[in-house]
């Protein structure tokens, strides 16, 4: 083509023809370009693509020229010798999380360029695998900028929509406009696709958990995904940094760090007293119930291996009447175990650490408690920060100590009731004085309680044990019946920014986050004695 050689390029041959254009390579001084032909495009579109050849984003083909010729206009950038991510996925199949990881950082790392551009971010909008070039030396390229556009907040809607059906987000495909959470979806979908070798456009149409594929995937990756491809845009990562920050520090822990606990080595069986227990491991001698009291999903991460490595899990069971010392691997069947009095965690928490579990109840027409989740200072004295969970009542907590007790009503709502997923994440700050719980209602997410204390004195300094307790003498002996069955789920023993991983992992956090964040702002009143009640233990 004269034009080519006009600017001193040889043409070569025609590679292909697509909906957008040609596609042709060239020639000059021993170095191969990539000449893409498409329609002429408007002058707002030039500009923006020659503010992408202007800025040499990191991961996008060096561009040459950009001119109008005819009725066309025309891209020279560099030739990538390789291969299409669509091409790799086709040929291999699922990849290993590393290697899948390592193209959506790189993929990341470009569109941070794009999406921090002021005033007006530059918004990708056709991230797919064919757009994604992996070349021999195995870097990752993003090219065909074609359709992107600059981001205009004073906009409701793109000029021209445009995508990829499959890939593109639900809000572009219903003509809203499109922004930096679009491409944010598009990458989630990627991800999804490279270590499932599926998309939305073959059955079942829909994101599955990606361990269905490829076994050799940890959970956390869904919940990446789905938070990525929400098809509420509000409820995915607020922009790429966060995106890219949670990808980074899972890559970073990894399998050293994120661990699940293994039921499968004896475990010490201690027959401890806690504020709630001194009473029924006096009488010693206590009437087997007739059902089972909760189950514990026994599905626990850690943030630190060193918490890992420590884990004890101490545990009450009643048999025929007695307490006994429980032989745990023979009590749990699918990762689930039936436990009939308490448990306790021997992990510690301690400054700046939190622990998160979930609970439901099952039938029950009438009030009463159903479960108890108390955090012990490991001091000599009776001492414990206590939170009943009681059906069908608001939430409160209660300090007790060997001179009273101290009870407080939560702030906000949840109550607990028959059938409801709630998750409970207590956090002790990090300066070790302030112990705070967070109660959200996981069903509808329309709901939150939250609460806290100004720790004692004598506590300072300590370390403090995680216990769960059923209350089965109160159904058994106040009510004459068994007591309901609770499920608990262990979800989570943790550090690090707190308030990313109620963004990351509590989908009610973003409907409530100004309430949280001013609690946590918050300085709690200190508890002085003469507050308490004596209760005369």
């Amino acid at each position: 083509m004269k034009i080519f050689e006009h600017k001193g390029y040889t043409y070569k041959k025609h590679i292909a023809t697509g909906g957008q254009g040609e596609i042709h390579l060239l020639e000059r001084d021993s170095q191969f370009f990539i000449a893409k032909i498409f329609p002429h495009i408007s002058a707002d579109n030039f500009r923006l693509l020659k503010h992408i050849q202007e800025i040499h984003a990191p991961n996008v083909p060096e561009i040459y020229d950009i001119f109008n010729h005819n009725d066309n206009t025309i891209i020279i950038r560099d030739y990538i010798q390789g291969h299409t991510l669509y091409e790799e996925i086709k040929s291999n199949g699922v990849m290993t999380l590393d290697r899948a990881l390592f193209i959506i950082l790189k993929i990341c790392v470009t569109l941070k360029t794009f999406h921090n551009i002021k005033p007006n971010p530059i918004i990708y909008r056709d991230l797919k695998p064919e757009n994604i070039m992996v070349s021999n030396d195995g870097d990752i390229f993003l090219i065909d900028f074609g359709i992107s556009r600059y981001h205009k907040y004073e906009s409701t809607r793109d000029t021209v929509l445009a995508g990829t059906r499959g890939y593109t987000a639900p809000e572009v495909m219903a003509g809203m406009q499109s922004d930096n959470r679009s491409d944010i979806y598009s990458v989630g979908l990627i991800f999804y696709e490279m270590l499932t070798s599926k998309n939305l456009l073959v059955s079942p149409f829909q994101i599955r958990p990606v361990n269905e594929s490829n076994e050799s995937i940890p959970r956390w990756v869904d919940k990446i995904i789905a938070k990525a491809t929400n098809i509420n845009i509000a409820m995915r990562y607020r922009d790429i940094n966060e995106l890219s920050d949670t990808l980074e520090k899972s890559k970073k822990h990894g399998n050293r760090i994120l661990r699940k606990i293994i039921f499968s080595i004896a475990l010490i069986v201690v027959i401890t007293a806690s504020v709630f227990g001194i009473q029924y491991l006096n009488r010693r001698r206590i009437q087997e119930p007739t059902d089972n009291f909760y189950n514990i999903v026994a599905d626990l991460t850690f943030d630190n291996i060193e918490d890992f490595s420590r884990m004890e899990l101490v545990g009450q069971k009643i048999d025929s009447g007695e307490i006994q010392e429980v032989d745990f691997p023979s009590l749990i069947q699918n990762s689930v175990y039936t436990l009939k009095c308490q448990t306790i965690m021997n992990n510690k928490l301690n400054q700046g650490t939190f622990f998160h579990t979930r609970i439901r109840s099952g039938d029950i027409d009438m009030p009463g408690p159903l479960f108890f989740l108390s955090i012990l200072p490991q001091i000599d004295n009776i001492a414990a920060y206590n939170i009943p969970f009681t059906n069908r009542e608001v939430i409160r907590s209660e300090i007790v100590n060997d001179y009273g007790y101290f009870s407080k009503e939560a702030n906000g709502f949840p109550i607990i009731a028959e059938h409801r997923w709630m998750d409970i994440i207590v956090y002790l700050d990090e300066t070790g004085e302030t112990l705070r719980y967070f109660v959200f209602d996981a069903e509808d997410e329309e709901h939150i309680s939250y609460g806290g204390i100004k720790v004692l004195e004598e506590w300072i300094g300590s370390e403090y044990n995680i216990e769960l307790n059923v209350p089965f003498e109160y159904w058994e002996d106040e009510m004459g019946m068994g007591a309901p069955i609770t499920e608990v789920e262990l979800v989570r023993f943790g550090n690090g920014s707190f308030i990313g991983y109620l963004s990351d992992n509590i989908p009610a956090y973003h409907r409530f986050q100004d309430q949280i964040h001013e609690f946590l702002d918050q300085d709690i009143e200190f508890i002085s004695q003469n507050q308490f009640t004596e209760h005369g233990y």
